[in-house]
């Protein structure tokens, strides 16, 4: 093979390659930016019954909220079907809570949704018992 088949066979291998990478990379953040929004409609079902969800259908209204508040970036069934919610670890406080079927990490930045799902219900055992006690 000649010296520019080899090139051009190369140039090819590399901008396919690259594309690859790009895509995977930008439906993993998507995937990340899913888990964010199970967080959110985690936190905002804790928030307004005082209790954890059952399940996905108990989000619903939550998702309804928050697509008013920020507009829809993705239908609820994209996001049930991205993201895993492990509702028996979150109703025991056990193990993971929000998880990705992809396998990859749903850290968006810094923080586990798992931390911040568990600092709000201690934030909101909290103040129960705070209103309790009054």
């Amino acid at each position: 093979m000649s010296r520019r088949r080899w090139f051009v066979t190369g140039a090819v291998f590399v901008v396919l390659l690259t594309g690859w990478i790009l895509v995977y990379s930008v439906e993993e953040l998507r995937d990340k930016y899913r888990a964010a929004w199970a967080c959110d409609l985690v936190i905002c079902f804790i928030d307004e019954n005082d209790r954890p969800p059952q399940n996905w259908d108990e989000l619903r209204p939550c998702y309804k909220h928050q697509v008013e508040r920020l507009g829809e970036p993705w239908p609820f069934k994209d996001i049930q079907s991205r993201v895993k919610i492990d509702f028996v670890a979150l109703n025991e406080d056990v193990g993971e809570i929000i998880s990705l079927y992809s396998g990859a990490s749903p850290v968006l930045f810094s923080e586990h949704p798992d931390e911040e799902i568990r600092r709000f219900i201690e934030r909101k055992r909290f103040v129960i018992e705070q209103r309790e006690r009054d």
